[in-house]
């Protein structure tokens, strides 16, 4: 489906589903069918973040009023230490936004935790888990942004002006992901998410990331036959209409 509809239509919509504090996707709210005339490509997203909080009224607490909040849900008694927590801002309208880094047995775990104008927490996203890795600063060394731990940052790595959350994994395989808020499907969602070949024996970063002509390029090397174990650095770029990254021909 593709929505006859213009830009301005667009942020009245997505206006209309957070002062009413709907979660639905756009396609609730449109009764036309889709065209091709619509194209989320030419949304400026930073914009309609902007437009979003222009109403919202919320009186920013110490860092350690938030630490406590998190400490008290019980959705999160199950981790042992809470090592470390960082705001992020630019991330979900309306939305105060802090990610946290738990340890407990199984390893260490991200989560993203996001409080509303009363100070609650609304909702707790997984943002990454894994066991602790020797090669963290090598891995990570050619990707940018604010760190938190060893294997999350905060970047707008996709340039359309918020952030987006860079993590990676360490369970059965190696993964990396890039969390971020679509404000065209209304919600925080993977944008990228793919598996990684780390060379052990003679180590060295498998990720990179480079500015083409504006546009960051994400490049990873993977294992593009599990069979014949053939190795191929494979390009990603962000589809800004399909709000995606998509691999780069």
């Amino acid at each position: 489906m593709v929505f006859v509809i213009n830009k301005a239509l667009v942020m009245m919509i997505i206006l209309l589903m957070f002062s009413c504090n709907n979660k639905e996707s756009i396609e609730e709210y449109v009764e036309k069918p889709l065209s091709d005339e619509f194209n989320s490509a030419d949304i400026d997203v930073k914009t309609i973040f902007d437009k979003l909080n222009q109403n919202v009224t919320q009186e920013k607490l110490p860092l350690g009023y938030y630490k406590n909040k998190i400490l008290e849900d019980e959705t999160s008694r199950r981790y042992l230490e809470l090592n470390e927590i960082m705001e992020v801002e630019y991330l979900i309208p309306g939305f105060l936004c802090f990610i946290v880094l738990w340890t407990d047995f199984e390893g260490y775990v991200y989560k993203l935790y996001t409080f509303n104008d009363t100070q609650r927490i609304i909702n707790i996203y997984d943002c990454g888990n894994g066991w602790p890795f020797p090669y963290s600063t090598l891995l990570t060394q050619n990707i940018p942004g604010n760190k938190l731990g060893n294997f999350l940052f905060v970047s707008d790595i996709n340039n359309d002006g918020l952030n987006e959350i860079i993590t990676f994994s360490f369970w059965h395989f190696s993964s990396v992901a890039i969390y971020g808020f679509d404000v065209v499907e209304n919600k925080f969602k993977a944008y990228l998410e793919t598996e990684y070949y780390f060379n052990y024996d003679e180590p060295f970063s498998p990720i990179k990331v480079e500015n083409n002509n504006g546009d960051n390029e994400i490049i990873i090397l993977k294992i593009v036959d599990k069979e014949t174990y053939d190795l191929q650095w494979t390009k990603y770029i962000f589809d800004k209409e399909g709000r995606i990254y998509i691999i780069k021909n």
